[in-house]
């Protein structure tokens, strides 16, 4: 979907040759319907070309997920959410205001499911969905890919109360704020999501022309 995860990519050294690695042994060390722990043992080049490096990994392996930005025009409004996340307890609440995320599944193509997020998170109904950017979530670990998009939406879009699924254990309180108050949050530190903060940057120089 949009990456080549199989294995034959590759950079160039510094003398330009071609970078390659080899997978000797791979183990499955924990699994879980939403992820997996795989130990890998791996051969590969040096930069330098000083032979290869034999090194030991661990890889958190998860279905790929995707991350809008939701843009309310006449308003000139952003549509944040936020819910909590355990694991940032022990450095804070536990809640977290982010963009609309959610995991790409089986079957589903990133546009279906940023359209079905946007609708279940926030109540609209996407028809200006614009894929942005792609990008590794945390390649020091894990394989997962995020596909970043900004839905630009009009006040009719509002078809749903949001705030997510029940039956998925959601409980999601919805922020509209405008574009002043977002960079306001984001000089005051108040977003602490690493893909939050690269896609409301991006918004903010890029498509919303702030230099």
């Amino acid at each position: 979907m949009g990456v080549n995860k199989s294995g034959d990519d590759w950079k160039r050294g510094r003398n330009g040759r071609e970078m390659k690695y080899e997978v000797k042994r791979r183990e499955v060390i924990f699994r879980h319907p939403f992820l997996r722990i795989e130990k890998v043992g791996l051969e590969i080049d040096r930069f330098r070309g000083e032979g290869q490096l034999a090194i030991d990994r661990y890889s958190l392996v998860r279905p790929d997920v995707v991350g809008v930005v939701v843009y309310v025009r006449e308003r000139a409004s952003l549509v944040l959410v936020e819910q909590f996340r355990y694991a940032t307890v022990s450095t804070g609440s536990g809640w977290m205001v982010e963009i609309v995320a959610g995991v790409i599944e089986d079957g589903a193509t990133p546009e279906e499911t940023a359209r079905r997020e946007v609708l279940e998170e926030v109540g609209y109904r996407v028809e200006n969905l614009r894929k942005v950017a792609e990008f590794y979530t945390a390649p020091g670990f894990s394989d997962q890919y995020t596909y970043l998009y900004v839905a630009e939406v009009n006040v009719f879009d509002k078809v749903e109360r949001g705030g997510g699924l029940a039956v998925e254990g959601e409980d999601i309180r919805v922020h509209e704020l405008e574009v002043a108050e977002v960079r306001a949050w984001l000089r005051a530190g108040k977003i602490r999501d690493a893909m939050t903060l690269a896609a409301l940057q991006h918004f903010l120089l890029v498509e919303h022309g702030e230099h």
